[in-house]
């Protein structure tokens, strides 16, 4: 069956500035949604707002033609990576995998090389590059229909990217996924869909040679 996310109509300012104009983009099971833009161009606020822990003057969201307004409140909907680390630091890590994961869904979690040399130490004991990394296994690992990802490869030495980058793949064959990254080659090559934030509006690109219409790429 496939899903459908859409997001119209958002209208975000902050201290009278809008930040975020009419915006419009939607994303089914199976797609990876790019999303690029320069530094405070709005797009994590506009990742919140889709989450639902960002309020703003006006929006319209739904998945599966049902409106809704929270979609982090619902089970197995929607789920999100922020920039900043969100699992407490006084977990363990086989802890932190037992709470964010049901036993199906982390049958296969602890087969990663990766995991395997983490499962013995605690949340804070771990480098920025290893939890970068958990953070991501446990968000693309759970069944949400969707998945929000910000600033993914952020700390992560390339081979470990490329690893993320067969994690994403694999994982939107079952769910859609927004992607937001300032390793914009990294979005370039893995979106099937894509558009860029400039000026507080969104714009969709259906030729790459377009971002340059856009100053995005030199």
């Amino acid at each position: 069956m496939v899903h459908r996310l859409v997001a119209e109509s958002i209208v975000k300012h902050f201290d009278h500035k809008a930040i975020l104009t009419d915006i419009a983009l939607s994303c089914k099971t199976g797609e990876i949604v790019g999303l690029l833009g320069r530094n405070g161009s709005g797009k994590t606020s506009l990742l919140n707002i889709i989450y639902g822990t960002l309020d703003c003057e006006h929006k319209y969201l739904a998945i599966d033609c049902v409106k809704v307004n929270r979609p982090y409140a619902q089970r197995n909907t929607l789920n999100y990576l922020p920039q900043h680390r969100f699992i407490p630091s006084y977990l363990t890590v086989r802890k932190a995998i037992s709470l964010f994961l049901n036993p199906v869904e982390a049958v296969d979690f602890f087969e990663d090389e990766i995991i395997q040399s983490l499962v013995g130490k605690r949340i804070k004991e771990l480098a920025f590059g290893d939890l970068r990394y958990l953070e991501i296994k446990l968000i693309l690992s759970s069944t949400s229909k969707f998945s929000l990802l910000d600033e993914p490869f952020q700390g992560l030495a390339p081979i470990v990217v490329e690893k993320v980058q067969r994690l994403i793949r694999a994982a939107s064959e079952h769910r859609g996924i927004i992607l937001v990254d300032h390793n914009y080659t990294s979005v370039l090559e893995l979106s099937t869909k894509l558009y860029i934030l400039q000026k507080s509006c969104l714009y969709p690109i259906n030729d790459r040679n377009a971002l340059n219409d856009y100053d995005y790429l030199i």
